[in-house]
C-alpha cells in the first residue's frame, strides 16, 4: 500500500520566510479539546515559559468533541489555576482560513498527541512556525530522536524541543524550517494528493 498523504491546501497554508527569529512568546495548538490531545501537557509545558514571560500567550483553536465537554471545563480549571486565566485565549473551533491567520500570528506550535500524523502540525510547518511534538510519526518524518519517559514528564520533552529552537542561530533556523516545510509540500500537497488517488482509483 502506498501512502497518499494528507492533502493539504498549500494555496492556504505556504511557507513565509522569517527576517529574524521570534522571542518564541506567542504559542499555538490547533486540536480538539479532548483527552488524546493532552492539553494537559500543552499546560504544564507552556507553564515554565508563563513564569518567565507574563508576556506569554498561548493560544488554544478547537473545541471539544461530543462527550468531552468534561474534560474541556476541567482544562479551564486547570490553567485558572496556573495562570489565572490570564495567559491563556481559548479560540474554539475555526475555519481552515483562519487558523492559517493564527499560525501566522504565532512563533511556536505546541503538540502533544501521540496517535496517527496530525493534519495540524503539518498545516504549521508548512507555513514555517516551529514544530514541538510528543507525535512520533511526525518526529520520525524529520528524523528527530525522542527518548522515553513517564507520562508525568512528557511535559519536559516538549521543554527540551522548545530550549533546542531558541539555541539555533537564525540562518540555521531558517534553513531547518525551511527544509520541514519541503518535506510537508512535497508529500502532502492537496494537488499531488489528487493525484494519487486518481492513480489509485485506476490501478484498482
Amino acid at each position: 500500500m502506498k501512502p497518499i498523504g494528507q492533502g493539504i491546501d498549500t494555496t492556504l497554508f505556504f511557507y513565509s520566510a522569517k527576517t529574524s527569529k521570534p522571542n518564541f512568546s506567542r504559542f499555538v495548538h490547533v486540536g480538539r479539546l479532548d483527552p488524546s490531545k493532552q492539553i494537559e501537557t500543552i499546560l504544564e509545558a507552556f507553564s515554565k515559559f508563563a513564569k518567565e514571560d507574563s508576556n506569554a500567550s498561548l493560544t488554544l483553536v478547537g473545541a471539544p468533541t461530543k462527550g468531552n465537554e468534561q474534560y474541556a471545563r476541567a482544562l479551564k480549571v486547570k490553567y485558572h489555576e496556573l495562570f489565572e486565566g490570564k495567559q491563556v485565549i481559548l479560540k474554539g473551533a475555526k475555519s481552515r482560513g483562519e487558523v492559517a491567520q493564527i499560525l501566522r500570528e504565532s512563533d511556536l506550535f505546541i503538540h502533544a498527541y501521540e496517535g496517527s500524523l496530525d493534519k495540524a502540525i503539518l498545516e504549521a510547518t508548512l507555513i514555517g512556525i516551529p514544530v514541538v511534538t510528543l507525535n512520533r510519526p511526525y518526529l520520525d518524518l524529520m528524523s528527530v530522536g525522542l527518548r522515553k519517559c513517564s507520562d508525568s514528564r512528557k511535559s519536559g520533552l516538549l521543554v527540551e524541543q522548545i530550549d533546542k529552537f531558541h539555541e539555533l542561530k537564525f540562518n540555521d533556523y531558517n534553513r531547518l524550517l525551511w527544509s520541514r516545510s519541503e518535506i510537508i509540500r512535497t508529500n502532502h500537497d492537496l494537488g499531488s494528493w489528487v493525484s494519487k488517488v486518481v492513480q489509485v482509483l485506476i490501478e484498482s
